[in-house]
């Protein structure tokens, strides 16, 4: 299904992702493992919630009722995860500030975090170069699904780029389903990778509580303080990438201004951890769910 509106900034590219893989985790995992009911829309109630870093609040078999859900997708990765997950220190808001990131920001109602990788998606991309529009696909599989679209489209400009033509989207809609809004309305010039529920083939979820994560880590001598220090550092030394934190099992990374706006400061955790402190894995496609996996 598409989204109503096309993105004009990365954050609300982000925010449409999210949207369609919160609609897949919707139909394919909340009814399979209890019931859930998502803080989406306008109201002022549903709102407030997603203010409050509430996506999901749910019934899961074995885990609670009730409980508050941040859902957490690596996007910046499709089809090919990485074997760890990010967790926001502090980061810029909209009026220039410096605020807690939502790790440790404690106006934060966050109870559990669903961490979500997206090994298996088709993707498409709108590029803009001058007056020439294009759309790419992508889809890094042994599917048939791909030599069907290249034998189909083996007169297009590429391997996986095509003219964005109406008598090629219905040929892909065809074949993978609806197009993303983003591409069909030909509006952004953004080179954002874009999908719709249907091109979710699999996405491996790993359901963790909040307070685990920062209990095991203020076991380890890294309280909120020690992080808030070591922050400061890291922001006045003017480094960007990542940084080591002397430790095994995480590290710090400073995204750079010029890829994000809110120039975030994050501890980018090794997936061995949190597999340890885990409450379920889950590996979720359209025909069923596997539990208790190790995901990488």
């Amino acid at each position: 299904m598409g989204r109503d509106v096309a993105a004009n900034t990365a954050r609300e590219a982000d925010m449409l992702r999210e949207a369609v893989i919160g609609e897949f985790l919707d139909e394919n995992l909340y009814p399979r493992i209890g019931r859930a009911e998502r803080a989406a829309g306008e109201g002022e109630e549903s709102i407030e919630q997603q203010l409050q870093g509430i996506d999901v609040t749910a019934d899961i078999d074995d885990v609670g009722t009730g409980i508050h859900i941040d859902e957490k997708a690596q996007i910046d990765y499709i089809n090919s995860p990485a074997p760890s997950f990010v967790l926001e220190l502090n980061a810029y808001d909209r009026g220039d500030q410096l605020r807690d990131g939502w790790f440790y920001d404690e106006e934060y109602a966050t109870e559990y975090y669903l961490f979500v990788w997206l090994p298996d998606c088709i993707t498409f991309q709108l590029i803009n170069d001058g007056e020439l529009v294009e759309v790419n696909y992508r889809y890094d599989s042994d599917d048939p699904l791909v030599e069907e679209l290249r034998e189909k489209l083996g007169g297009a400009l590429g391997e996986k780029t095509v003219p964005n033509d109406p008598k090629i989207h219905e040929l892909l809609e065809e074949l993978t389903g609806a197009f993303p809004q983003p591409i069909s309305t030909g509006s952004s010039s953004m080179e954002t990778e874009y999908f719709c529920t249907d091109h979710i083939r699999q996405a491996n979820c790993l359901l963790i509580e909040r307070g685990a994560i920062q209990e095991h880590l203020l076991e380890a001598g890294y309280s909120k303080s020690h992080f808030e220090e070591r922050a400061e550092e890291i922001r006045e030394s003017g480094r960007t990438g990542k940084i080591s934190a002397d430790h095994p099992h995480f590290d710090y990374y400073l995204t750079p201004q010029s890829t994000k706006s809110e120039h975030p400061l994050n501890i980018v955790v090794k997936y061995e951890l949190l597999h340890e402190l885990k409450e379920e894995t889950y590996i979720v496609t359209a025909s069923g769910i596997q539990e208790g996996q190790y995901l990488h």
